[in-house]
């Protein structure tokens, strides 16, 4: 039995274009920080639209949301080598897309 190891992730995320607004999350794998992603864009919307009950979006409004960031990355460990990899926006883009297509099916 093959036993799948999730690489711990560190979730790097710049609100707005100001370096002092920097936030990180530690995450046990990429779909958790896909999650955070996730759980951070719904909060937004929360908030923004408090007298929604249901709040529906498309996975643009989630990237338009995103492009408004000065920076989303992720830093995934490689075990191999035990080292950090570093992947810019569109990647976690990609990876965001993933889990929302998997959740849908």
């Amino acid at each position: 039995v093959a036993i799948l190891v999730m690489p711990h992730t560190i979730l790097l995320v710049q609100v707005g274009h100001d370096d002092a607004n920097r936030i990180w999350a530690d995450c046990d794998s990429v779909q958790e920080a896909c999650d955070a992603v996730l759980k951070m864009y719904e909060e937004y919307l929360k908030k923004t639209y408090p007298q929604v009950a249901n709040i529906q979006y498309s996975v643009d409004d989630l990237f338009g949301y995103l492009d408004e960031f000065g920076d989303v990355s992720c830093l995934v460990l490689d075990p191999s080598d035990n080292k950090y990899v570093p992947h810019d926006k569109e990647w976690v883009k990609g990876r965001i897309f993933n889990t929302l297509k998997k959740s849908a099916v």
